[in-house]
This record gives structure tokens, C-alpha cells and sequence, in this order.
């Protein structure tokens, strides 16, 4: 797994309009990144803001090579330079209680940076979400401790949010409905069951 960051020409696309993209990559999980006995691979999850100062900063679900799985974390990057080039990763969430993924990066008119994300136990299969909400004030070089909040009774998960012209932030949600024994079955062969006994 790789991150990539594309950039195009400023202005408006329109549909015919031309634009160039340039690439540098922020983490590449086949090289992977050793820290503390663990060498990360897993790339995934990827959130990209804009700090107050003009850093860019990157966060990425990550681990050995799979999820879920206890050694889930999350990674983080910065550029000073518009992307061309990336830090290396440092851990922003380590794995354990409150280790996943960022589902939701931004900033806030007055310059702060909200994380929004949950972290779950491994062997629940996505099927609870522990949600919590990090500040930062200093462009994301520290970030409080994260703060919990239930979400729709530890069943949901936050996509992107955007911004409505009322002024209220939208965020889309998927709901879980956990299972009383995991899906083991390939994709392939759950989607052409035919009805729940066959799903199990």
C-alpha cells in the first residue's frame, strides 16, 4: 500500500479542461517503516488537511500488513513544502485502546485542527466503534488527549463531513448490525447468497 498526493493546476475543472498531475508518495508500505520492534506495511483510511501555517498534514490507518487487528494505529505525516516532500511517520495514535483510524480531519475557521475517529476491539469485525474527537492548536504538532463520545450506540461509523449553506456540517454515516458468529466467506460468495442461512 502506498499514499499518494496529487496536485492539480489551480482554478475551477470544467468539463474539457486540461490539468496536470504531479505525485509524491508520503508512505510506502512495501518499503514499510520499523518503529519499536514493529515494521509498519498497512496503508489505508487516508485523511489530508491543511494546517493554519500552510503544512500539510496526512494520517493513515496502519499496522504490520492487515485489519482488523491488534496492532492497528494511526501514522502521520507532514510537508512544509506544498507536498513535494513528506516527514516520516511518526505515531499519532498508537495501538491499543484507542487505536483505528481518523475518519474525519479538518480544520475550523479560527485555525484549529479536529480529528475525529474510533478505535475497536479486533475481534469484533468492525462491529463496534468506540468514537472520540482530538484538538490540536499548534498545527497539529500536539494533540489533546482523545475524548470519547457515543455515536448511535457504538454501531456507526463518520464519512467526510461537508458544509451545508445554513452553515450546519452533514456527516454520512454507515450503520452496524453485528452478527452473531463473523462472515468468513469471500465477497464473491456472500453476494450470492440468497437469503441470511445462506450468508452464514
Amino acid at each position: 500500500s502506498a499514499i499518494l498526493w496529487a496536485t492539480s493546476a489551480r482554478g475551477e475543472l470544467q468539463a474539457g479542461t486540461e490539468f496536470t498531475v504531479s505525485e509524491s508518495v508520503a508512505f510506502d508500505g512495501n518499503i514499510g517503516w520499523t518503529h519499536e520492534d514493529v515494521t509498519y506495511r498497512l496503508a489505508c483510511a487516508v485523511n489530508l488537511v491543511e494546517a493554519g501555517n500552510g503544512d500539510l498534514l496526512v494520517t493513515w490507518l496502519s499496522g504490520s500488513d492487515q485489519e482488523p487487528a491488534p496492532d492497528n494505529c494511526v501514522l502521520m505525516a507532514r510537508s512544509i513544502d506544498g507536498g513535494s516532500t513528506w516527514s516520516q511517520p511518526h505515531v499519532l495514535l498508537p495501538a491499543g485502546q484507542h487505536a483505528a483510524h481518523v475518519t474525519n480531519l479538518y480544520r475550523t475557521e479560527d485555525g484549529e485542527l479536529i480529528a475525529l475517529g474510533a478505535y475497536w476491539p479486533a475481534e469484533d469485525e468492525y462491529t463496534t466503534w468506540y468514537y472520540f474527537r482530538m484538538r490540536s492548536r499548534d498545527d497539529g504538532h500536539t494533540w489533546t488527549q482523545p475524548q470519547p463520545f457515543t455515536l448511535l450506540g457504538n454501531r456507526a461509523s463518520l464519512g467526510r463531513r461537508i458544509r451545508l449553506n445554513d452553515g450546519r456540517w452533514l456527516f454520512p454515516g454507515t450503520f452496524f448490525q453485528k452478527r452473531e458468529a463473523p462472515l468468513h466467506g469471500s465477497i464473491q460468495a456472500i453476494i450470492k447468497a440468497g437469503d441470511e442461512a445462506q450468508v452464514r
